[in-house]
């Protein structure tokens, strides 16, 4: 696999989708990244929550689909690979054998008044698909008196070593998750996910795990990391070896922030959907 290293440690403050957390163990996770022009601001962001919102509710209420997530991506400008992104989430790959096998009937029971050829020529001239990518959750965990997806998101993109998934992983759960935890209970962050790449698979991608980190809203985002943490949680561990075990098993890619714009989901606790602007 290529390597794209960045000579610097993060400190795996990732998010926890309680979009995912609560609705199943291992869920699949569909990301679709679109790049979308200046001009097409508004008409892709018009298709996606009146046009394909709905339907993807419909598909949640027929029990295919656990949610649907529409992410603006921060911080990017004209030369940037993407500028949105949404993501599905699906019990388990037996749900991907045909996830839009149903689409017309769907759309017609959905938008009985609206012609499907000409939306679908509006969807693919508003943004293009760059790329989609299917992952497994590992591990998650999230602030049990959540009751709204996050608004801020912190994604994470790293390469793990040949045969060091499984390091990466259990260095997660001893060290890093126990500081998750902690700022859960502290207000700092409200959970954390783990994903696994799927597919594609191999040279064609720069990563194959990516953290996720998730926060209620923008202040606790932005808000100072809490001081003296590390040894809060683990008083008698070495940072020095601490950081050395970590390097050794993940390079990071890239980090990305994502700000939520809408959502429907399954999940009971968080059944409000809306415009999460």
């Amino acid at each position: 696999m290529n390597r794209f290293r960045l000579s610097i440690l993060c400190v795996l403050v990732f998010f926890s989708f309680s979009i995912i957390a609560q609705q199943a163990a291992n869920p699949i996770v569909v990301i679709d990244y679109m790049r979308v022009t200046n001009d097409h601001n508004g008409k892709y962001l018009d298709v996606e929550q009146n046009v394909w919102k709905p339907m993807h509710q419909a598909k949640v209420d027929q029990g295919e689909l656990l949610g649907w997530y529409l992410f603006d991506v921060s911080f990017t400008g004209t030369d940037s690979e993407y500028h949105y992104a949404t993501i599905r989430i699906y019990e388990d790959m037996s749900k991907l054998e045909a996830p839009f096998g149903d689409m017309e009937t769907v759309f017609k029971e959905v938008h009985p008044e609206v012609d499907m050829e000409e939306t679908m020529e509006m969807t693919t001239g508003s943004r293009d698909l760059i790329y989609s990518h299917v992952l497994s959750g590992w591990e998650q965990f999230m602030d049990p008196s959540a009751t709204a997806p996050p608004k801020v998101v912190q994604m994470v993109f790293f390469d793990t070593p040949e045969g060091e998934g499984g390091a990466y992983r259990d260095v997660e759960r001893e060290v890093w998750h126990p500081m998750h935890k902690k700022e859960i209970e502290l207000g700092k962050r409200v959970g954390w996910t783990g994903l696994i790449l799927q597919s594609p698979f191999g040279e064609v991608t720069p990563y194959d795990h990516i953290a996720v980190d998730m926060f209620k809203d923008w202040a606790q985002f932005s808000a100072p990391r809490t001081e003296g943490l590390f040894k809060m949680v683990h008083p008698n561990a070495n940072w020095a070896d601490v950081t050395a075990k970590t390097r050794k098993v993940q390079d990071v890619h890239k980090i990305e922030v994502w700000r939520m714009i809408d959502y429907v989901t399954a999940n009971p606790a968080m059944a409000n959907t809306g415009n999460e602007d």
